[in-house]
């Protein structure tokens, strides 16, 4: 059973009007402003020295038997960084690097 309504009345309920709609955004959208060189080296810097740990805990945020919707940005996210590093022919580097992370980690636990 189909449900109609009368013309000036909407699906919120008799005489409730529509709520307006959006404005359409501005296509194509500007563009951002530059980031300043000396912010970006800082930006850069950080991400390389911290760039195993980055891929250690996205690979820890997810476990194949819980992946779902709200979790699949961090495997892709990882993805994108291996992808990332075989493209600079650094691939197995960032791999040992993700081993010596685990087994520190596995020797960690036992320590406590």
């Amino acid at each position: 059973h189909s449900q109609h309504t009368p013309h000036g009345s909407s699906w919120c309920g008799p005489g409730v009007p529509a709520p307006a709609a959006a404005p359409p955004l501005p296509w194509p959208p500007s563009p951002s402003p530059p980031v300043p060189p000396h912010v970006a080296a800082r930006c850069q810097n950080l991400f390389e020295s911290q760039r195993t740990e980055l891929l250690a805990g996205l690979l820890r945020a997810v476990d194949m038997k819980s992946i779902n919707h709200e979790n699949v940005c961090c495997l892709n996210t990882a993805l994108v960084l291996l992808i990332s590093a075989h493209r600079r022919g650094a691939l197995g580097d960032a791999l040992d690097a993700l081993d010596a992370t685990a087994a520190d980690a596995i020797a960690l636990r036992r320590n406590l």
